[in-house]
């Protein structure tokens, strides 16, 4: 039974994405991180496939923290990138929405420059699935295993889930609480433009924090989410570089001894990190490092 629902899936998926064409692009924020979003973006090279453009949006504090980004330009020459001005505190939100570009794919994805994408995503299987059945989004972090929230420390426990095609899980947010219940972010979540469109050009954000803490109070509780049956990425918070909110973070190495580490020619090690279970979406990690 459960293979005649998969074939019957993959063959409305196919039919519907010949009809409609839905493909996806992803957009990353990073702020004095080179080493980190090296290791996002080698993750996501790594772990992933059907996405049609990826933009980074890069803010730098020094001239070191420049060429770091150099460096990583350097290595992956089919990405966009955007650096924002350090005099300018505007220049976040129009360089968000022109790499959103509500004009092109159906779909887009956010990302942050601490998180490892730990597990193969299919991301034409993932845009078939919500044009089959509606829904606020794709939680990529989020997965049968996930029943702590690493920002308010403490177990959330894990909601009911129904498997609605195989391997793919459904929740109600209004049951929910922690990661569970935070329908907005910018980690790794698939949305359809045409629901963020009005309110991201009215909204006010001048940074990711902004962004998501003010897309946050227009939750929709009453709706679903989906996800795999394990979650696909982890976020890793070894420090933190914004003065917006104060997060919790691990503080296991600074950015500038990253960035240092960096220029020195090495890299972190994902490698460990693939096919983790862990239960929060963030967690503690002591890194190691590798030559690039």
């Amino acid at each position: 039974m459960k293979q005649t629902k998969k074939i019957l899936f993959l063959a409305i998926a196919f039919f519907l994405s010949s009809l409609y064409g839905a493909s996806l692009n992803l957009v990353v924020f990073s702020y004095d991180r080179p080493l980190q979003l090296y290791a996002f973006l080698e993750s996501f090279e790594l772990n992933t496939q059907g996405c049609e453009r990826i933009s980074v949006i890069y803010k730098t504090s020094t001239e070191q923290f420049d060429h770091g980004y150099e460096l990583v330009k350097e290595q992956f020459p089919q990405i966009e990138f955007s650096k924002q001005s350090p005099q300018n505190k505007t220049d976040f939100k129009p360089l968000t929405l022109k790499a959103i570009g509500f004009n092109k794919e159906k779909y887009c994805i956010f990302a942050v420059d601490d998180i490892i994408v730990t597990r193969p995503i299919n991301f034409d299987e993932i845009t078939e699935t919500l044009d089959i059945v509606p829904s606020n989004g794709f939680y990529l972090r989020l997965g049968s295993h996930i029943n702590e929230c690493y920002s308010e420390n403490r177990v959330t426990g894990t909601p009911s889930l129904n498997e609605i095609f195989p391997g793919i899980l459904r929740w109600h947010f209004k049951d929910c609480s922690g990661d569970w219940g935070y329908p907005h972010t910018v980690d790794m979540t698939v949305y359809a433009k045409e629901q963020l469109k009005e309110l991201f050009i009215q909204m006010a954000f001048t940074n990711p924090n902004t962004l998501e803490g003010n897309w946050a109070c227009h939750g929709p509780r009453h709706k679903t989410g989906f996800c795999y049956a394990n979650a696909a990425i982890v976020n890793c918070p070894l420090n933190i570089v914004q003065t917006t909110w104060k997060n919790r973070h691990s503080n296991e190495c600074s950015p500038e001894e990253l960035l240092e580490m960096f220029l020195q020619g090495y890299k972190l090690d994902i490698m460990p990190l693939q096919n983790i279970f862990n239960r929060a979406p963030h967690m503690d990690y002591k890194p190691t490092f590798i030559a690039r």
